[in-house]
């Protein structure tokens, strides 16, 4: 608020689950909720969900912007 900077795009980035990292509570609402309708397996580790492709086009266009 204080730049008064106000965004124009916006950039929707998946991320990944590590359950390796997680206890016991944190894979119960990774599981249970963040991916409640999807098939997960926490003792298969890193899931990855970022579409690296998509991010890298996603941020080319943005440095291109001559707006």
């Amino acid at each position: 608020m204080r730049t008064g900077l106000e965004p124009d795009a916006q950039a929707l980035v998946a991320g990944a689950v590590r359950s390796d990292r997680y206890d016991y509570f944190a894979t119960q609402v990774v599981r249970h909720v963040v991916l409640r309708d999807r098939s997960y397996d926490p003792t298969e580790g890193t899931h990855e969900f970022t579409d690296w492709d998509a991010l890298a086009a996603t941020l080319r266009a943005f440095a291109a912007d001559d707006d």
